[in-house]
């Protein structure tokens, strides 16, 4: 079969589908690439924030299948749009390589001694990706990221020749320009030139989604093809692809997350595969969340464009009402609500005064320096002959110079940058050309009065400032721009009195010109006869705060919160958080035997209990309201060994409660099982210990042995509270593997070495016998380490997560609910509980209130759920 792949014209685009292309010849295809040029090939002077990055190097391509001019598109996953043509279909992801971030960097700025960006301090990457700049912003803020857009080779070309210091590029795209080169055409190989290049850890500086894989596109109806197509699937890379995921340093700064593109169900699950993620099938959901009222999360919409920095906030546009419109609009694009506040009114001097002082200044002047395309019309409408021949023109930047040469026929001279800085920069060079010794040149400057201080300043070491403060002098005589707004002609400055002369200072004015004067919007409330008060202008904050006192708060009684808290029924109309039945988890400790009723002398009103009695409270406790428990298994008296044998016994006690509540209630109630070595080793360790230390890696086999005995035997959701590393995806692929796909994995994600487990450990008989475990559990005192944890743990296969303890670690409760939209569950561990009964039993707390506001703070900090022995009496005694 001949097949038209279509693909872009890049050397990665064609490394990539180079790789494709092999794929099919090995299984007797004829393939022909067909290059086709996209938008984001032909537009590389914006950032992909500005030209909406998903789907501007797939959208011709899309199309070009749609039509049939091709067969096959091959394009990388990260760039799919979140929903593509109907018509078509993802129909394989081959196998995904190396899905990190690579720093290139030249040696003279490398300094490993940085840590995890190796740049020296200040230094400039290059880069157009929001989320990599989020993540430098995060991890080194004293550098400085700049738009770098281009092809590999051009951006490596940059940083070769000095433009950057370093750059960040995706390691797979490397590695495929490197195999290609080395296999099939070298002359898609880069020239590093010596740059060094540094791998980042992936659970650190978080890829891109889908970084890393390819996505074959065909059309939905070509079945031949398709099959074809499919044939090339790897099952695990296209239902890692599918899966979301973006660090929290780039939800903080508002870059946003998209999702990839949907795997057609159908296939996967003729091939035997798993379903995509919800997320991955295109669920938008909207979250803002944050501690300390800190938007952490930025305006995280899921869009089909990359979100914007200021997409979704409010901006206030303060330019004059004539120059707003532009502003406006741009950030109305960007998705942002622009508000126009003007706080200046920008009005045309036209007197006999003011052309004579333009004149003036131009009298011998060598350069006219322009600061604004305003004070380029004012120069044009006072000089209707225009600027003499011999005087150059100067302008700030390009906006400037587009004004000079359309209103005055010319201009010599742009500042680079489009500063004040620049300009004056730009014009020392030009001054300093002339020949040594020479009277320095004359500059006129058309500026606001203020600007054109600092660029005097600036200028001086040229020796131009006394030849443009002469021009500013010029200009003072007679000159109504130094009159107070709103008030008569102002005495000569000499009889001013210095409380005068301070207000007349702050008016802003154009030197040829035009004067600003505060708008309507920007002063107070009028005195009498309609007086402007202030005569002067003021700053955006304070123009702002006047607004909003003038207009909003006239009075005492206009806004009074405490109308909502006056009785019961308002504050619970307007609560903001709620907990009910259906969110609270009601732990057990089973017994190994059949009845039996043990109280544990650390936690009041828990028991440990036989099986037959544990269904009888699960019953009582259904009649509550509690659907949901969690169950902690006791082995029998000779049972412990090292490894933990008894734990993934299949008629051990957790599996035959297990059986026994899904006999007795079935699916009116939700069982989830600990799954930990810790009660079922003889050294009270929570995995197999090998040279006095826990051995991660033969753990992991023993706990996901005990998670499939548990979901055999009805486990609605497992929870892993080990904390070895990897244990998330060892259960979840054990699970599947057993055909238990169907069984949920509640993750302890984050769980601390912690002081709060004292009364558990009596009731489970779980403590270490030797030493503890601060080697595998957290540290209490990190947080970030707490975020990494819980993204791995939703990359593994997680379905939710879980803080452990609660009250002491809000915070981190909080921090992993801005980082992931999984179902988050709080632990309100024993001691927590223990304390609140102990301080209650002395009448020392008020047992009820003290509950509520535990349970609410939990809630408030972002958890979805709570595990609480206080579950059963808050509902009994309605303490909600």
């Amino acid at each position: 079969m001949k097949l038209r792949l279509g693909t872009r014209g890049s050397r990665l685009a064609l490394a990539q589908s180079g790789d494709v292309a092999r794929m099919f010849e090995a299984r007797g295809h004829e393939v022909e690439v067909q290059v086709i040029k996209t938008t984001g090939d032909r537009d590389r002077d914006r950032a992909f924030v500005e030209v909406g990055a998903p789907g501007v190097f797939v959208i011709e391509i899309e199309q070009a299948l749609v039509a049939g001019s091709i067969d096959v598109a091959v394009h990388s996953y990260k760039d799919l749009p979140s929903k593509s043509p109907a018509e078509l279909v993802v129909a394989a992801v081959p196998e995904r390589v190396d899905a990190a971030d690579r720093l290139l960097i030249r040696p003279e700025a490398h300094e490993p001694g940085q840590g995890l960006i190796p740049v020296r301090r200040d230094g400039v990457i290059g880069t157009a990706s929001a989320r990599r700049q989020a993540l430098l912003r995060h991890f080194r803020p004293d550098l400085r990221a700049e738009l770098l857009r281009g092809n590999l080779p051009t951006r490596v070309a940059r940083v070769r020749d000095g433009d950057f210091d370093a750059t960040l590029l995706a390691a797979a795209g490397l590695m495929r320009l490197d195999r290609t080169a080395a296999t099939r055409d070298p002359s898609v190989a880069l020239d590093r030139g010596g740059i060094a290049e540094v791998r980042l850890d992936p659970a650190v500086f978080v890829p891109a989604p889908s970084q890393g894989a390819l996505a074959i596109q065909v059309r939905r109806d070509a079945a031949i093809v398709r099959a074809e197509v499919e044939a090339l699937d790897d099952v695990a890379a296209h239902r890692g692809a599918g899966r979301r995921g973006l660090p929290g340093p780039v939800r903080r700064l508002g870059a946003g997350r998209r999702r990839g593109a949907a795997r057609d169900d159908g296939a996967a699950r003729a091939r035997g595969g798993r379903r995509p993620a919800a997320g991955a099938r295109g669920r938008a959901r909207t979250r803002s969340r944050g501690a300390g009222g800190v938007d952490v999360g930025g305006v995280a919409a899921r869009r089909r464009t990359a979100v914007s920095p200021v997409a979704g906030r409010t901006v206030l546009v303060t330019r004059a009402a004539e120059d707003a419109a532009p502003w406006a609009e741009r950030l109305a694009a960007l998705g942002a609500r622009p508000v126009v506040f003007p706080c200046l009114v920008c009005e045309a001097l036209d007197d006999a005064p003011t052309r004579a002082a333009l004149a003036s200044a131009l009298d011998g002047a060598r350069w006219l320096a322009l600061t604004s395309r305003r004070g380029v019309e004012a120069v044009a409408r006072l000089a209707p002959g225009g600027v003499p021949a011999g005087v150059a023109i100067a302008a700030v930047g390009p906006a400037t110079a587009e004004a000079a040469r359309a209103l005055l026929g010319r201009c010599d001279l742009v500042a680079a940058e489009g500063t004040g800085a620049a300009l004056a920069e730009a014009l020392r060079d030009a001054l300093d050309s002339g020949a040594p010794g020479a009277t320095p040149p004359k500059v006129a400057i058309a500026a606001a009065d203020r600007a054109e201080r600092h660029l005097e300043r600036a200028l001086e070491p040229a020796g131009a400032r006394d030849a443009a403060r002469r021009a500013r002098r010029a200009g003072r005589r007679h000159d109504p721009a130094r009159e107070p707004v709103g008030r008569r002609r102002a005495r000569p400055p000499r009889r001013r009195s210095r409380r005068r002369r301070r207000r007349h200072d702050r008016t802003l004015h154009h030197r040829s010109g035009a004067r600003a004067r505060p708008s309507r919007a920007g002063r107070g409330a009028p005195s009498r006869a309609g007086r402007d008060p202030g005569g002067h202008s003021m700053s955006t904050e304070k123009a702002a705060e006047k607004l909003v006192r003038a207009d909003a708060v006239t009075t005492p009684d206009r806004i009074r919160p405490r109308r909502l808290r006056r009785n019961a029924l308002i504050r619970n109309l307007v609560a903001e958080t709620r907990i009910t039945a259906d969110q609270m988890i009601m732990p057990h400790f089973i017994l190994p035997a059949a009845k039996g009723r043990e109280a544990i002398a650390s936690m009041p009103g828990i028991e440990r209990l036989g099986i037959e009695d544990l269904v009888r409270q699960a019953e009582a406790d259904r009649a509550l309201g509690i659907r949901t428990v969690l169950l902690f298994g006791l082995p029998g008296e000779h049972e412990k060994d090292p490894v933990g044998t008894a734990a993934s016994d299949p008629h051990g006690t957790v599996p035959e409660a297990c059986r026994a509540l899904k006999k007795a209630f079935g699916k009116d109630l939700l069982v989830i099982t600990d799954v930990c070595l810790c009660a079922y080793t003889d050294h009270g360790h929570c995995g197999v210990i090998v040279e006095d230390d826990v051995d991660n890696d033969r753990s992991l086999e023993r706990l996901a042995a005990m998670a499939v005995a548990h979901a055999a035997a009805g486990a609605d959701i497992v929870a892993p509270s080990d904390m070895m590393d990897g244990r998330v995806a060892a259960i979840r692929d054990a699970l599947d593997d057993a055909g238990l796909t169907t069984t949920g994995l509640l993750s302890y994600s984050v769980k601390y070495a912690s002081g709060y487990y004292g009364p558990f450990r009596e009731a489970a008989d779980s403590a270490p016998g030797k030493g503890d475990r601060q080697g595998y559990q957290m540290d209490p005192r990190n947080v970030r380490e707490a975020v990494k944890e819980a993204l791995l743990d939703e990359a593994e296969g997680a379905d939710m997560l879980m803080v452990k303890p609660a009250l002491a670690y809000l915070d981190v409760i909080a921090a992993v609910r801005a980082v992931s939209d999984l179902p988050l569950t709080a632990y309100n561990v024993s001691a927590e509980y223990s304390m609140v009964k102990a301080a209650a039993k002395l009448g020392w707390v008020d047992e009820p209130r003290i509950v509520r506001e535990n349970l609410w703070a939990m809630i408030r900090a972002g958890a979805d759920a709570v595990i609480t022995y206080h579950a059963r009496e808050v509902l009994k005694e309605k303490w909600l």
